[in-house]
């Protein structure tokens, strides 16, 4: 796990977490136990009937264990979505609170967004249109998460075709380093 930490901690931007609590119990007894921002994604009537199992946007500054602790505990369990962005919290939060619903285009009827789900973004993310991707990515630079085996670190970032896709193996990552 040393690989994929060392990987996560040597973006060029500051860091911050997207994490499922509905994946564990764990998951949010985890995060209250560190000294970071965090918050559910919910608000209202939505954060009192969800917030404990539903995604909050979480502070990973440099100086915290909380990312070495989420790694550890989380990697290859689907727990945490990580991304860089240069944004602030309250920023990130408010764009990510837009995209917790959609629409059915049969009927109109909304749905709740797993976003936040790395088996979810790992699959959706490939199928957007060049429309799409500033409306998810918004003020993220890139988004990090395990693959389906956790054998990889995954980082989906826009570029001039609108979005690249980096597989790397743990292995590689260890021997090859970082990447910008």
């Amino acid at each position: 796990m040393s690989a994929v930490l060392d990987q996560l901690q040597s973006q060029n931007q500051p860091l911050f977490a997207l994490a499922d609590a509905g994946r564990s119990a764990e998951v949010l007894t985890l995060l209250h136990s560190f000294d970071v921002e965090l918050r559910s994604l919910y608000e209202g009537d939505a954060e009192v009937q969800l917030g404990r199992s539903g995604p909050y946007l979480v502070s990973l500054p440099p100086d915290s264990d909380l990312l070495p602790a989420l790694v550890r505990r989380g990697w290859g369990k689907a727990w945490v979505v990580i991304l860089t962005a240069d944004a602030s919290f309250a920023d990130l939060r408010r764009h990510f609170r837009r995209l917790l619903m959609v629409k059915r285009q049969r009927d109109g009827g909304e749905l709740y967004f797993r976003f936040y789900d790395p088996r979810v973004l790992r699959v959706f993310l490939p199928t957007c249109s060049p429309e799409q991707l500033p409306q998810l990515f918004g003020p993220v630079s890139a988004f990090l998460m395990e693959d389906e085996s956790g054998a990889e670190v995954l980082r989906f970032a826009p570029d001039a075709e609108q979005q690249i896709c980096e597989r790397l193996t743990l292995a590689r990552v260890a021997q090859d380093g970082p990447y910008a």
